[in-house]
């Protein structure tokens, strides 16, 4: 038999009989030495990838955070559109293995106070030492963990969040404060989230965004169907939907609007079209729920708790704070105005005495009605949202003087979503309230009243007279932060056409989310913080938009952590509002 060449060995072509020119025992050679390539491939590749997830595992190989990034279908981003800019924000990524959890135990973790001293003066530093400890009593090895240390005087009604909490990364923590009013001050950590916890949360935003659930109603006034909706199609389109059978795009009614960037989908009913879409409400009983937390629920309670304390320990609990000089001292603050930063680093953004927001980061006064209403007198004030801004919006209606009325409410869907309306004839001042557009949890309510806020700012007439203040995070909590990156971005757009629009700079205020309390997969304050650190870096270059830093305001007032701030809270929310819209007023007038 003739042996093949070495050349033959080589050749990309595949002739197969003698007529090419190359006999079958080179192509039979060929063929196995193929194999054996890609044999070695594939062994290469596992040995690989075990050894990698061996480096894993064994805290060798650390997966870093990936910046968050909008895929892009032609010129569509995964939210359906594109944006005109886009903002890259860093999205933790759990790392950790079930098998190998040991999430902190609250009752074995303790903090004290570093260094004691017998008295302290306003103005001086306060340090925490704080151990976190898993249930085998052992010093957690890495950090991660969220708490909320704070100083309170019950007596005084006065608290104060932490200026700083440092994570060392091995299971300790210190947190820092300035002393800002006199007498006793007892330290406290709640304890919130394990890392483990976390970790946890955050992968189901990510895996299970369908796990809040929505209805639409579809009537001609003869007939009405109910269908599911969302904002994702894919649960409808490209996978059955829990509970649901497949469904083609044909099947789908799209209600999105793609100017203010919103997507919103419903299943088309069996009789009806897409146009009889009449009403939307939330739904938390539909069948499928029962089967996604049946996967989660198993993982979750190794890592889950409820909020506590940590257990303070150290010879000295309190510490008595002497009143030699006022906080005024070591805070150097400008007068409150529009455009200003939010808190910096390493300050909280104020502290409570006698019910009272003491900010840290602008030099807050108290105004005058006179003050206000003159500040506010021909302007018309537009409050874009969900119910914690509906909150000032309420507040403000109720304490502008005798002169502010509110037009009647005609209907349950027009108290929830708006529009609402607030006027002074006097002073003419209005004050206007919309519900941002899906998501929406609640019950039934009117579709008509249900307005995009991009097209609402659009619709503003701009200038110095038109002030909008809006925030969006309570309804987005089960959305992943891509998707709520993108709708931020739209409304940053139609921000900067108000301003080029309008003769002169109008006033827009974000209002930040706030502590809330809530601890389940569907809405968690660990969502919220996430929700909130996105608004603040979509935002960051935006020189018109003044954020409103309430996160501080929420986390460590006496009443407690509501979704809905109890009224003692949205009264200074609204003031330090009023400080900085009416920064001019303040500066000039003489404030009791």
């Amino acid at each position: 038999m003739e042996k093949p060449s070495r050349a033959g060995f080589y050749r990309l072509e595949s002739p197969t009989s003698a007529r090419d020119g190359i006999s079958p025992t080179c192509c039979l050679y060929r063929k196995r030495l193929c194999k054996g390539f890609v044999l070695l491939w594939v062994l290469s590749a596992i040995t690989s990838v075990l050894y990698l997830s061996m480096l894993a595992d064994k805290g060798i190989l650390k997966l870093q955070p990936k910046p968050l990034q909008v895929k892009k279908y032609g010129n569509m981003s995964t939210s359906g559109f594109a944006s005109q800019k886009r903002t890259t924000v860093s999205q933790p990524i759990a790392t950790d293995t079930w098998r190998k959890l040991s999430p902190t135990l609250v009752s074995n973790s303790f903090f004290y106070i570093r260094n004691p001293k017998a008295n302290y003066n306003i103005c001086d530093q306060l340090e925490l030492y704080i151990e976190a400890r898993d249930a085998q009593n052992k010093t957690k090895t890495r950090g991660g963990d969220h708490m909320w240390p704070f100083l309170r005087t019950a007596s005084l009604n006065a608290s104060a969040p932490a200026d700083e909490l440092i994570d060392h990364g091995n299971g300790t923590y210190t947190a820092r404060f300035s002393l800002h009013w006199a007498g006793e001050v007892e330290p406290q950590v709640r304890f919130v989230f394990s890392r483990e916890h976390a970790h946890f949360l955050r992968s189901v935003r990510e895996r299970v965004p369908d796990r809040f659930t929505y209805d639409g109603k579809f009537t001609d006034n003869r007939t009405i169907e109910i269908t599911p909706c969302h904002i994702n199609r894919n649960i409808f389109v490209d996978r059955a939907a829990v509970g649901l059978s497949y469904a083609s795009k044909s099947e789908v009614c799209d209600l999105s609007d793609r100017k203010a960037g919103t997507t919103w989908f419903c299943l088309k009913p069996a009789t009806l079209t897409c146009a009889n879409y009449a009403q939307h409400k939330a739904n938390l009983q539909r069948k499928g729920r029962e089967y996604v937390y049946s996967l989660l629920l198993p993982n979750k309670r190794r890592v889950a708790h409820s909020q506590a304390l940590l257990q303070s320990l150290g010879r000295v609990r309190t510490v008595h704070v002497n009143s030699g000089v006022s906080d005024s001292t070591c805070l150097d603050l400008s007068p409150c105005y529009l455009g200003l930063p939010p808190k910096r680093p390493h300050r909280a953004a104020g502290y409570y005495f006698r019910d009272l927001w003491k900010s840290k980061v602008c030099h807050a006064r108290e105004l005058r009605l006179t003050d206000t209403l003159r500040c506010l007198r021909n302007k018309r004030l537009y409050f874009y949202g969900d119910s914690t801004i509906r909150q000032w919006f309420e507040y403000l209606v109720a304490h502008l003087g005798d002169s502010m009325k509110e037009e009647r409410i005609t209907s349950i869907t027009v108290s929830k979503v708006g529009l609402r309306r607030g006027w002074d004839a006097t002073h003419n001042i209005t004050l206007f309230f919309r519900h941002h557009e899906y998501p929406i949890r609640n019950s039934w309510i009117d579709v008509a009243n249900i307005k995009f806020t991009v097209n609402e700012i659009d619709g503003l007439p701009g200038g110095a007279d038109t002030v909008v203040a809006l925030t969006m995070f309570a309804h987005f909590t089960h959305t992943n932060l891509t998707y709520y990156q993108s709708r931020l971005e739209r409304v940053r757009d139609a921000i900067g056409r108000l301003q080029r629009r309008g003769a002169g700079t109008s006033p827009v205020f974000i209002k930040s989310a706030n502590t809330g309390n809530p601890i389940s997969a569907d809405t968690s304050d660990l969502y919220a913080y996430d929700l909130d650190q996105t608004m603040r870096a979509v935002f960051a270059d935006s020189p018109d938009v003044t954020i409103l830093d309430v996160w501080d305001m929420t986390l460590s007032h006496r009443s407690g952590y509501n979704i809905h701030p109890v009224e003692a809270v949205v009264r200074e929310e609204s003031k330090m509002f009023l400080n900085f819209l009416c920064s001019e007023a303040v500066s000039t007038k003489q404030t009791l």
